[in-house]
């Protein structure tokens, strides 16, 4: 990724803005406009070899209203594309939900996106992965349209048990030294918000892999007060990966009777420990904020792993046939070979190796 110098982080709404100023906003230009009003001149002369995009995933999303092709935020996905295009990047990227890529979802604007970039003389490849091959200890499904001039290697080593991250792997030497808010943490954004009294029944009957509902049955059938949850929170395992972290509030950590701080989320979705997510002065609301921003984002080990893709393709130069019908587009679908890794099978798999 060293190879790669950024020219800009252009947005259409502020939404995780703060947080990108503070980290990165003396080393990369940011504009937050609409996108009729991005600054193409300032680029006017320079190659772009890159666009890499995020549009909301929510149209797609089951975690989201699913309306798929009514939600008004489909414009987005249909914005960053024409920017994009203005650009003539070799290489353009839109990331999201799987569910993007089928016949209820996103199929019909990704199927219409590829003909517009292939008759500008690209092709066009849909890539489907799970960020666990790619580094990351946590089974997180994505979906990639990616116009490209050249040709693209997007293989994966087969998964082993040495090279899939868990948990354990990313946060195990956390585990003590968490702080209840508003206690100032001696590692950055490593607190969390202390469990009231009917949670704290909960979770002390609550077993790694197990949803909350789990852990409640067992409390009230002492005669414990309980608190409902919603239906995602569960205690995690701590030696296989993480399931999608939809919201790191909603899990409770592999030993300790607390939630997930922002630093183990952070950790867990593949950011350095020097990213510093800003705090918010209402303490609950502001974890509640900041962990949504780093479960919501495109994963950093992916982002690496892609930038690896495009650098190869880069240095060969191998020209592709334009997309121009919907027959052309390439689907590479590798979400088969993250599957005997998912949390739950994770143990099964292992031991079947070493069987």
């Amino acid at each position: 990724m060293e190879r790669f110098e950024i020219l800009g982080q252009w947005e259409e709404g502020p939404w995780g803005a703060a947080t990108f100023r503070h980290n990165l906003g003396d080393r990369i230009p940011h504009v937050i406009k609409p996108a009729t009003e991005w600054p193409f001149e300032d680029l006017r002369g320079r190659e772009v070899d890159l666009v890499f995009s995020n549009p909301p995933c929510a149209p797609w999303s089951t975690a989201g209203a699913l309306l798929g092709m009514a939600d008004p935020r489909v414009q987005f996905s249909r914005n960053v594309s024409w920017a994009a295009a203005k650009l003539e990047p070799t290489f353009f990227i839109m990331e999201s939900v799987c569910r993007a890529w089928s016949p209820t979802g996103g199929m019909p604007l990704y199927k219409q996106l590829a003909l517009e970039w292939g008759a500008r003389g690209y092709g066009v490849t849909v890539y489907l992965t799970n960020a666990l091959l790619h580094g990351a200890p946590q089974s997180r499904e994505r979906f990639h349209f990616i116009a490209h001039r050249f040709a693209l290697d997007l293989s994966v080593p087969a998964p082993t048990p040495a090279s899939v991250r868990t948990v354990w792997d990313a946060i195990h030497d956390l585990e003590a030294s968490a702080v209840p808010t508003p206690e100032e943490p001696t590692i950055l954004n490593h607190n969390y918000p202390a469990p009231r009294e009917r949670e704290l029944n909960v979770m002390r009957h609550l077993r790694p892999g197990e949803g909350w509902e789990v852990g409640a049955r067992r409390a009230a059938e002492l005669g414990l007060e309980t608190v409902k949850a919603r239906f995602i929170s569960s205690r995690m395992r701590y030696h296989a990966p993480a399931g999608t972290l939809l919201d790191i509030s909603a899990m409770t950590h592999p030993t300790r009777d607390r939630v997930l701080t922002v630093r183990e989320g952070a950790r867990i979705c593949g950011y350095p420990d020097w990213y510093e997510f800003p705090r918010n002065t209402n303490q609950l609301r502001g974890y509640q904020l900041t962990a949504s921003q780093l479960t919501q984002a495109v994963l950093p080990v992916m982002g690496r792993s892609l930038g690896r893709v495009f650098t190869r393709a880069l240095d060969v130069a191998e020209p592709v046939r334009p997309c121009m019908s919907e027959e052309d587009v390439v689907v590479v679908d590798q979400r088969p070979l993250a599957k005997p890794w998912f949390p739950s099978r994770f143990e099964r798999t292992v031991a079947s190796w070493v069987g």
